[in-house]
């Protein structure tokens, strides 16, 4: 198996206490009411579920699920990781059986007790099973849960399960058994065969069920690590030990304390960064947006180039806002129409809205406002490879109708030369108010290329 050639990751659910990351290996340990925290399993090598304490017993259905569930089986178990499961696993969670819930398969127990056991002479002998001297269930039968794993839709399981070209079926392995051959300790994997071959395409590592033996915790999982998982671990600190300071440990303790106070000093700058980045990036709804994200974008994007803007209340289907521009004593103002359309070219109820707009808005105001459109074209294009979104009428229509068009790709390269420092706003806005027709930003551009950066 591959975890042989490296530092083993184990994860233990149920037990605290055995954390080691030193020696090559690391073990990361999660006490039943910490389930809920519990992420990324699918990273490890061996993950070991304890059952021994009645914790186990009052799990939460939704956290039970969150951190077991068939995909993480299908991660795991796939990828030749091993899950052991230490206890009786016959109780319900939320009405459904706790190993059913998570695996996928199906287990008939056998409910009655015995003292008779007999370990498998194929398997080496362990020392935690060597403890076993009686019992209270054993496992009739195991199979797959086929319509739980159909409907799971998992990337490997269920994919090999619906496949026709192969089978999917349980390998068990019996470790310890009872005189009527019932399974005391097993180990149970999935493969898939070939069906017209009859080769092995898919052989997954193991879910082994190990019940208790009499040991207390510390040295059934102690046991447990070296057993199964080749690990050596020592047990853990006991509460009164943490009065005890070692040599050179506090040193330690206040370089851990320093640290952890770095990190989350760098979590709340990272957090505010990310915050940043994603505000620094609402001018790029211009290229592609709709709706109220192109509308947020152009708000914005208007405001950094000097414009005054209001915006519309509520949801009402009205003008999409209103600017004004304060050069030098005069102050220009216009009402906004802004559009978003896949197609290539934009239909003329975009002017006729805009006319609408600054006729209403003229008549409630009692002063002149300049109509503005504000349309992005082809959307699921990028912009380098879109045509010509103003077709001669909307052209001539515009220019008639005294409304200027921009397209929000101008907008946003008149931004970014803004953000260069190259754009003089008053020659910018001045520009717009007096075009009537499509506005070009073509004698802004000092090298006449478009800034992409």
């Amino acid at each position: 198996m591959g975890n042989e050639q490296r530092g083993k990751k184990i994860a233990i659910i149920g037990a605290l206490g055995y954390e080691q990351h030193g020696g090559g290996h690391s073990i990361t340990c999660y006490s039943w009411p910490q389930l809920s925290k519990v992420r990324g399993l699918k990273d490890y090598d061996y993950v070991i579920v304890d059952l021994t304490i009645p914790e186990a017993r009052k799990l939460i259905f939704n956290e039970l699920r969150n951190a077991l569930n068939l995909y993480v089986i299908d991660d795991l178990v796939c990828h030749d990781a091993t899950i052991i499961v230490i206890g009786d696993p016959r109780f319900d969670v939320a009405g459904t059986p706790f190993l059913s819930a998570w695996t996928g398969l199906s287990f008939r127990w056998d409910h009655q007790s015995g003292t008779t056991v007999v370990l498998s002479s194929r398997l080496n002998k362990t020392e935690y099973i060597s403890h076993l001297r009686s019992w209270q269930y054993s496992l009739i039968d195991v199979e797959i849960e086929r319509q739980q794993l159909l409907g799971a839709k998992t990337k490997i399981l269920s994919d090999l399960l619906a496949s026709s070209a192969t089978d999917l079926e349980l390998e068990v392995e019996v470790i310890a058994r009872n005189r009527y051959n019932n399974a005391l300790a097993l180990a149970i994997r999935w493969i898939a065969k070939d069906r017209r071959q009859g080769g092995i395409v898919m052989r997954s590592g193991p879910l082994i069920l190990l019940p208790e033996v009499g040991l207390d915790q510390d040295q059934t999982v102690l046991m447990v690590l070296n057993d199964f998982c080749g690990v050596q671990s020592s047990l853990p600190e006991p509460i009164w030990l943490a009065s005890y300071v070692a040599p050179h440990q506090g040193e330690i303790d206040d370089q851990i304390a320093k640290l952890e106070g770095d990190i989350k000093s760098l979590e709340v700058a990272l957090v505010s960064a990310r915050r940043q980045r994603e505000d620094a990036r609402v001018c790029l709804q211009l290229l592609f947006g709709s709706g109220f994200g192109l509308e947020s974008a152009v708000w914005k994007v208007l405001r950094q180039l000097g414009a005054t803007v209001r915006e519309p209340v509520g949801n009402k289907k009205e003008e999409d806002g209103w600017i004004s521009f304060q050069d030098g004593e005069r102050t220009l103002d216009a009402v906004l129409e802004i559009k978003s359309t896949t197609k290539d070219t934009f239909g003329l109820d975009g002017i006729r809205q805009a006319v609408d707009w600054r006729t209403r808005s003229g008549l409630r105001d009692q002063k002149p406002y300049k109509g503005v459109f504000i349309g992005v074209s082809a959307i699921a294009t990028e912009p380098k490879n879109r045509p010509d979104p103003f077709s001669d009428s909307w052209r001539e229509n515009a220019e008639i109708q005294a409304i200027v068009a921009i397209s929000a790709e101008d907008l946003y390269y008149a931004y970014v030369l803004h953000c260069d420092g190259t754009l003089d706003l008053g020659r910018f806005w001045r520009a717009v108010f007096q075009t009537n027709g499509v506005f070009s930003l073509a004698s802004f551009m000092e090298t006449g290329q478009r800034s992409e950066s």
